[in-house]
């Protein structure tokens, strides 16, 4: 690319991006439209919404805001995300999950749903 500039003796560096960006493609293309256009705090505000985040309502609800928040966090640690994950729920689903011995953010969760969805009561019989 440097080669093609000097053959057309382009020396602005911002032209140069501008035309090299011309050529990307497939993941290339996309990796350049994530740092466009994400903004650099897009981290550090997921976290501070994660630490923010309570459980209050349906758990489901929860786990889906958390699961946003997270995504935008490309460095948090399994662990990390696990413990912010049990830490803001309602203390009787935090325990319930205690005693299941959860190791990681994915059993969590489906554990978590599976307890409201029984907590909810939900003992109709299945229709044949």
């Amino acid at each position: 690319m440097e080669r093609y500039f000097e053959a057309i003796a382009l020396m602005d560096e911002a032209t140069k991006v501008r035309t090299a960006t011309l050529y990307l493609t497939d993941n290339a293309t996309l990796w350049w439209r994530q740092k466009q256009f994400y903004p650099e705090d897009v981290a550090y505000l997921a976290r501070k919404n994660i630490k923010r985040l309570k459980h209050t309502g349906l758990i489901h609800e929860y786990a889906k805001e958390f699961s946003t928040f997270m995504l935008e966090i490309p460095n948090m640690s399994e662990e990390e995300l696990l413990f912010n994950f049990m830490d803001n729920l309602q203390s009787w689903v935090e325990q319930e999950l205690s005693k299941h011995g959860v190791q990681d953010l994915a059993t969590a969760m489906a554990i978590a749903e599976s307890l409201v969805d029984y907590r909810r009561g939900d003992f109709s019989k299945p229709k044949p």
